[in-house]
């Protein structure tokens, strides 16, 4: 029994006995047809020129080579003897790269020639290029203009320091802290942000029938997105912060509480040059829990911790 590979190149022997109008002795001549643009026309041409396949090709005397790229799926592959209808080599291959689709096709050409036999016209020579001379030979070159280097790009890691003048909502209670964090940036510049930071306030006294003093330290933790590019950027992050606060009342010893909170925050950076932002922020957070910290005996509540507060900072970020 014969191979499949014998008997299909005895077959296309016969069709080319049939059907091809050219003389046995004149070398095989292709065209290329292409429909689409993965691979296109001018990619097959030099992929077959890459093997020494000319396509110069023209009317029925010429092999067809075609490449059909639909909107969707494989590109479809074609080999058509001179003369014929129908394909002798039909292929359906896949690949988003459009110069190895090209190369691939030109191999599949160049082996089935081969398997028949067939001398095949080669590339024809370019055409010669007309030497020009410059009218003074002594003229200066033009200058080129220096290439200036991109800009770095900044890496993955953020740490800001600022000040923050907060004001507490129930009671009306005026703060100002300072606050110290460390952002992660995967993709250098977002979208996906990751932010650890840890804020300490100074002193507040809330008076009335007697004064209750408080500071408080604020460890949290945060997740969001950022946008825009290395001159400018937008972010808005959520989390949890804890309000460790240390706590004196008159005739009270000093007692400490730790408030959990919903933190939301939305800040602005401006590039200052090199690896240095500016960040404007602004943040809300929304305590889970409150304590009234003194009561006289009439029931009157003399101080509570804050239901809400509401932080603007302005804040420096060094990128690492």
């Amino acid at each position: 029994m014969l191979e499949s590979g014998r008997v299909r190149g005895l077959a296309v022997l016969f069709v080319l006995s049939v059907a091809m109008p050219a003389r046995a002795d004149e070398p095989a001549r292709v065209r290329v047809e292409a429909e689409g643009e993965c691979p296109t026309r001018v990619d097959l041409e030099a992929a077959l020129a890459s093997l020494d396949i000319g396509t110069n090709g023209e009317g029925d005397t010429a092999w067809v080579v075609r490449a059909v790229h639909p909107p969707h799926g494989a590109t479809r592959f074609e080999l058509v003897p001179p003369g014929a209808s129908e394909p002798v080599e039909r292929r359906a291959i896949a690949s988003p790269d459009c110069e190895a689709l090209a190369q691939t096709f030109a191999l599949i050409v160049h082996t089935h020639f081969t398997e028949l036999g067939l001398e095949v016209a080669p590339p024809l020579p370019p055409p010669p290029v007309d030497e020009v001379f410059p009218e003074d030979e002594r003229a200066e070159p033009e200058p080129t203009l220096p290439v200036e280097p991109s800009p770095p790009v900044p890496t993955r890691w953020e740490i800001g320091i600022g000040v923050l003048g907060g004001i507490s909502v129930d009671p009306l209670l005026p703060s100002l802290l300072a606050q110290l964090d460390a952002s992660y940036l995967p993709e250098a510049t977002g979208p996906f942000v990751l932010r650890v930071l840890f804020a300490g306030s100074l002193p507040t006294t809330q008076s009335g029938i007697d004064s209750v003093t408080r500071w408080a330290l604020r460890p949290g933790i945060e997740a969001g997105v950022r946008l825009g590019n290395r001159e400018w950027w937008f972010q808005a992050l959520g989390g949890i912060v804890v309000d460790i606060a240390a706590i004196t009342a008159t005739d009270v010893p000093l007692f400490w509480r730790a408030s959990p909170a919903i933190d939301l925050a939305a800040g602005f950076g401006i590039l200052l040059g090199d690896v240095f932002w500016l960040r404007i922020e602004a943040s809300e957070q929304i305590w889970l829990t409150y304590d009234r910290y003194l009561v006289d005996p009439d029931g009157t509540i003399v101080a509570r911790s804050p239901v809400s507060s509401t932080v603007l900072g302005l804040s420096l970020l060094l990128a690492l």
